[in-house]
């Protein structure tokens, strides 16, 4: 009888501590997930945090014990995201002008690796940036160094082409946000490309030339 009490014990016992353990489990992941996903909407639209959620948030936070747990089982992630625009894709087009003749190119038509490639995609990380000051109201707050270093960029993705071909007269280049349509404009889902920077820069050296060349 005590031998059969004790395994019914020990059975409802380990029941308890699995149910336990995944309610745990499952409340770790809807925490992170909601902490990661709403601070992201606040940072993102540069709201001010709701005092009733911050404050719940900061209570479950401060829990030692449940942060021993979500650090020691890595829950601490956060599994959720938020982004109106997924992975924001940048389109870099170039015009090239060679006598008297338009060439349109996209920015990695001389990347010959998929790491190069790669590698190059991560411009759309500054270009995001380049927006997050453009879009600063306060023209204090704005960091005229950081727009300077951003539209150098793109100078010199024009000189390089230059360097490259020396028979090119003059390129423009042009920066789109490839913008993602909305659930609402279904179904007319075209997407939008939306111009945030040109810059044109002519072969210098070759209208020199050509200025000695007529002398």
């Amino acid at each position: 009888m005590k031998n059969e009490k004790l395994k019914k014990f020990y059975r409802n016992t380990t029941k308890i501590y699995i149910i336990s353990v995944c309610v745990l489990i499952l409340f770790s992941v809807v925490f992170s997930s909601f902490d990661t996903g709403y601070g992201s909407h606040i940072r993102f639209y540069d709201k001010e945090p709701n005092k009733h959620v911050q404050f719940v948030l900061n209570s479950i936070r401060n829990q030692k014990i449940f942060n021993v747990f979500r650090v020691n089982t890595g829950l601490n992630t956060g599994y959720g995201f938020f982004s109106p625009n997924v992975a924001s894709d940048f389109l870099i087009f170039h015009e090239i002008y060679k006598k008297k003749t338009v060439a349109y190119k996209k920015s990695d038509w001389m990347l010959q690796t998929k790491e190069g490639k790669h590698r190059f995609s991560n411009l759309n990380n500054s270009f995001m940036e380049f927006l997050d000051e453009e879009d600063k109201k306060n023209a204090a707050e704005k960091d005229s160094l950081k727009i300077k270093y951003y539209k150098m960029i793109v100078n010199r993705l024009n000189s390089y082409h230059l360097k490259y071909d020396n028979s090119i007269d003059s390129i423009r280049t042009t920066i789109y946000l490839y913008h993602f349509p909305y659930l609402s404009e279904f179904p007319l889902l075209k997407p939008k490309l939306i111009k945030i920077e040109q810059q044109t820069k002519k072969n210098t050296s070759k209208f020199s030339e050509t200025v000695s060349t007529r002398k």
